[in-house]
C-alpha cells in the first residue's frame, strides 16, 4: 500500500524538483550587464569620437590635428579587442 502510493506519487515529486531546479532569471547576467555592456558603450562612443575627429582633421586648413585622431582610434582598437561582439 506504502509503496503503490510512493509509486504514484514519485513522477509528481520529480516533476516538482525538475520545476524547482530551473532558473527564475532569464536575462543577462552580471557579467553582461556590469563588463560587456559598459564595454559597448565606450566602443559607441569611440566611433563618435573617431567620426568627430576625422571630420575636424579633414576640414581643418593645414592637418595638424592628428594627435585626437590617433588617440581616439587606439582607445577604439583597445575597446573594440576587449568587447564581446
Amino acid at each position: 500500500d506504502v509503496l503503490t502510493s510512493l509509486a504514484l506519487f514519485t513522477p509528481l515529486f520529480t516533476c516538482a524538483l525538475w520545476i524547482a531546479a530551473r532558473p527564475l532569471f532569464y536575462g543577462p547576467g552580471f557579467v553582461d550587464l556590469r563588463y560587456e555592456l559598459p564595454l559597448i558603450w565606450v566602443a559607441i562612443f569611440t566611433f563618435f569620437a573617431i567620426a568627430v575627429t576625422s571630420v575636424l582633421f579633414i576640414f581643418s586648413e593645414k592637418h595638424r590635428a592628428k594627435s585626437p585622431l590617433l588617440i581616439s582610434i587606439v582607445f577604439f582598437v583597445g575597446v573594440w579587442g576587449n568587447a564581446p561582439f
